[in-house]
């Protein structure tokens, strides 16, 4: 079953500074999601910057890693899914100066707000503003996924809420299938993967992540290696 327990420490350095090479079965399945054209990134893996959303086998760690385990991709919803909630972030930066032009255009007469109190209010706006921005570059990019030659992994993080993970051995996943619908999904690439585990356990669900074909690709390669 889906095992639930605090989230891992991830971004952090190799302890012993090295990257483990694995099987020659996992190496045909990282060419799955990364052609060998590079084989010097191939080597040392591919780092993780601020707005990677998809990296095949990337420089990460987390501390309850397996010592024989290898984390073949990271994922998070593809960049282009913060597109909405940025364009209405700026319309809320740029609404006290509508509303300013609104108000001396109509020559609305606004009784006993002295300046101290506007420029406070409108620090106070601009505070809630910056909040809103943060807390969803937050959710977005603390919410990730992994799959590794054992195992997928579901990292939930919702600011001011909770903090979870989710955790599947690849032997208990039955299917694996994609959902791209729609203009915008297929110009950008990008899907929801849908992992259906045995039994009770459930399914996992990585929504809106970057080139779900190959995502889908990867975990049925593991699922026919038999990875534990």
């Amino acid at each position: 079953m889906p095992q639930r327990k605090i989230m891992p420490d991830i971004f952090i350095s190799n302890p012993d500074g090295r990257f483990h090479r694995g099987s020659r079965a996992n190496e045909i399945r990282r060419e799955k999601v990364d052609p060998p054209n590079n084989s010097a990134a191939k080597k040392t893996g591919h780092k993780v910057n601020l707005f990677t959303s998809y990296c095949p086998n990337p420089q990460i760690f987390f501390k309850d890693i397996n010592p024989d385990e290898e984390i073949l991709l990271f994922l998070r919803r593809h960049l282009v899914t913060n597109v909405p909630w940025i364009i209405q972030g700026i319309f809320l930066i740029i609404l006290p100066l509508l509303i300013g032009i609104l108000i001396n255009a109509l020559s609305i007469p606004i009784a006993g707000v002295g300046p101290g109190l506007s420029l406070f209010s409108l620090l106070f706006y601009y505070l809630l503003v910056f909040e809103f921005f943060f807390l969803h570059f937050l959710n977005w990019f603390y919410n990730i996924s992994l799959v590794t030659n054992q195992r997928i992994i579901d990292i939930d993080f919702r600011v001011l809420h909770s903090k979870h993970m989710a955790a599947t051995k690849i032997v208990q996943i039955e299917d694996v299938s994609l959902n791209e619908v729609g203009i915008i999904r297929s110009v950008f690439d990008y899907g929801d993967v849908r992992v259906q585990t045995a039994g009770t356990a459930g399914h996992f669900e990585f929504l809106a992540v970057p080139h779900p074909e190959k995502i889908v690709d990867l975990i049925g390669d593991l699922i026919g290696g038999k990875s534990v």
